[in-house]
């Protein structure tokens, strides 16, 4: 009797168990995914700083594209409420093997004791990553999934479905691999120093009056100030914030500056950086500091004395032409990162060649004047002449 109850019990926890495999096999499936198309992408191996593009970077870049892209809101890694489980439910990536981006789509809940049940769908993206050592570019190819994985994790979740149906799921894979790009939004830090010969408060003002200061930014110490400013580029629409600091010194003040320039490294090889903007930037620095020590405007450079025609009145005409042809042979020359100084010299020049063809008009008349009275004088004598003779001829 004892050995018949206990067969009995074997068979009834053997059918339970047989039932439970059933079913989580049923939740361990596969699906097949429409074939599409690979993408290529093509991006700069060596950003504007001089750093390469890793491969990491890379990856990283398609993972946050990825999560941007789903219809799923991504998985939230808050912090677990005390005596509640944690609910999981959106999408996961994660980069596997360094050719991999596994999308997973998470439905379940993480218990207070951290064990966790949930049903997972897994969509695996390939990614290669190539350069070729003569190149200045990487080209990335990415591959649709071909396969979507359902499995099951924990305990007594028979009852738990997937975040969606497969066929949801599948337009959400298609569209986001539609949509995918490898655009990266890069920062490049500029920064230096410059020496002044006048105090540190007085180029802290000049900046101040001359850029702005953002609010609450100003500090003071013993021997240092620091401020925020508003330095505005003509290649952007938005203001770049300027950190500057300024130490005393011996014989003046030192001065430290750095501000951030963002750029975009775009997947068909090319980039947003712009080198004349970084120029033009500095030197409105450059300029701003020695305005107590060279009076100019912004963004130019101060023009050489041997550059500038005399505009001085010349009192003859060889000085004339001897500063005419000195303007000539010289050529106006270009300060480093800033701009030319704007050079007026025509307008004089032209003056003057004006004096010089009245002097010439001038000339011609003064001679005609001259031959003028002197043929009249030729005249008069000859009429004398005349007459005298008419008063010798004998008469008839």
């Amino acid at each position: 009797m004892y050995t018949h109850n206990r067969n009995y019990f074997l068979i009834a926890l053997f059918t339970v168990v047989l039932i439970s495999c059933s079913v989580l096999n049923k939740k361990n499936t596969s699906h097949s995914l429409t074939a599409t198309n690979s993408k290529n992408f093509r991006i700069v191996s060596i950003d504007a700083s001089g750093k390469e593009i890793s491969n990491q970077l890379i990856l990283q870049t398609l993972q946050q594209n990825i999560n941007q892209l789903s219809i799923y809101p991504k998985v939230s890694n808050s912090t677990k409420i005390t005596n509640s489980p944690k609910i999981i439910s959106g999408i996961d990536t994660v980069i596997a093997n360094q050719n991999y981006i596994k999308i997973q789509y998470l439905n379940g809940r993480t218990l207070v004791t951290g064990q966790t049940q949930f049903t997972k769908a897994t969509a695996n993206l390939k990614v290669e990553i190539k350069k070729n050592n003569t190149s200045r570019f990487k080209t990335i190819t990415i591959f649709p999934p071909k396969l979507l994985y359902i499995s099951t994790t924990g305990s007594k979740i028979a009852s738990m479905s997937t975040l969606d149906t497969p066929d949801n799921l599948q337009k959400d894979i298609e569209h986001i691999f539609k949509n995918i790009n490898l655009t990266m939004r890069r920062p490049m830090l500029v920064s230096g120093e410059l020496f002044v010969s006048v105090n540190n408060a007085r180029v802290f003002t000049d900046f101040k009056n001359k850029l702005g200061l953002q609010s609450n930014t100003s500090t003071k110490t013993k021997n240092i100030l620091h401020g925020v400013f508003n330095l505005k580029s003509s290649f952007r629409k938005e203001t770049i914030p300027l950190r500057i600091k300024f130490y005393k010194n011996n014989n003046g003040s030192k001065i430290k500056y750095e501000f951030d320039v963002n750029y975009v490294i775009k997947d068909n090889g090319t980039t947003t950086f712009k080198r004349q903007e970084i120029d033009y930037l500095v030197s409105i620095i450059r300029n701003i500091s020695t305005l107590r020590q060279v009076n100019l405007p912004i963004a130019k450079s101060p023009s050489k004395k041997t550059n500038n025609v005399s505009t001085r009145k010349l009192s003859n005409n060889n000085r004339l032409k001897k500063t005419i042809t000195k303007r000539t042979a010289n050529k106006p020359t270009f300060k480093k990162t800033t701009t030319l100084t704007t050079i007026k010299p025509k307008q004089s020049l032209d003056t003057r060649k004006v004096k010089k063809i009245s002097v010439e008009k001038n000339i011609p008349l003064q001679e005609t004047a001259k031959s003028k009275s002197s043929n009249l004088k030729n005249i008069e004598y000859i009429e004398k002449m005349l007459s005298s003779l008419k008063e010798m001829r004998p008469s008839k």
